[in-house]
């Protein structure tokens, strides 16, 4: 979780920017020299990847404590730490503002780990590797990278329980085309978890017949030897067509839609 105080940052000590900038070039440099990427990363930190993104941007504080685990992952030492006192976090970049806007309560508040909103379009291939601006997704026995064009902070709790997704599997994707209208416009986003891939039951889902995600409401044809399904549009001008599973790649199930009044 990403914890933001409202009352500033005083409170917290913090190092000093050169600091910052030495660590941050450590892991940008053993990063490339061992080709690991920044999800596996996140991954052994117990970390959302974009977080990572932050921190090498110098937007998200790096905990003295992190050190050593970064360090195990990376298999080198860490440079020279200064004396700080434990619990220490060095400073983020002095222009990226992390609080709420909202100085009229001391508490702390707490949100989840930001959900990327992936780009629209073809994702970046098969196994591609994961950079600084992309999250991988696996259906289908393939393995694709996607663009993430943005992040969205939206509490555990809703996606858990208003949504009923996992909220470590929760992307965002845009609305393209007329395709599912009334029931999605243009510019709408949907929330869907990449958790979900099992059509069961029927419903609407973001899937990927070789040219990007992109989404429709699926229903399986029962009976149907090899698997097949309806590939539907709300929209009823548009036609409907079939696919055998093996045609396309269910990337996630739909469970919510952020879009204007």
């Amino acid at each position: 979780m990403l914890t933001v105080k409202t009352d500033g940052l005083c409170e917290k000590q913090t190092m000093r920017d050169a600091e910052t900038e030495r660590y941050i070039e450590w892991i940008r440099s053993e990063l490339k020299r061992t080709g690991k990427t920044q999800s596996a990363l996140a991954k052994h930190l117990n970390i959302a990847h974009p977080q990572i993104t932050q921190l090498l941007k110098g937007n998200r504080r790096l905990k003295v404590d992190e050190v050593p685990a970064i360090a195990d992952f990376l298999g080198v030492p860490p440079p020279e730490l200064a004396r700080v006192p434990e619990g220490a976090e060095f400073p983020p970049d002095p222009d990226f503002d992390d609080t709420l806007h909202d100085h009229t309560s001391t508490a702390e508040r707490e949100l989840s780990d930001v959900i990327p909103e992936v780009d629209a379009k073809a994702g970046a291939g098969q196994g591609q590797m994961a950079d600084d601006r992309t999250v991988t997704v696996g259906a289908g026995g393939i393995v694709t990278s996607h663009r993430v064009v943005a992040e969205w902070s939206i509490p555990d709790s809703f996606i858990r329980h208003g949504l009923g997704a996992q909220p470590r599997k929760t992307w965002i994707l845009e609305v393209i085309g007329d395709s599912m209208q009334p029931t999605l416009n243009p510019g709408d986003r949907v929330i869907y978890d990449i958790g979900d891939q099992v059509v069961n039951p029927d419903g609407i889902f973001v899937i990927d017949e070789g040219y990007g995600p992109m989404v429709k409401r699926l229903h399986r044809v029962r009976g149907a030897n090899p698997l097949t399904f309806d590939i539907l549009s709300d929209n009823p001008s548009q036609p409907s067509y079939q696919l055998k599973a093996t045609e396309f790649r269910v990337i996630g199930r739909v469970c919510g839609r952020v879009s204007r009044m």
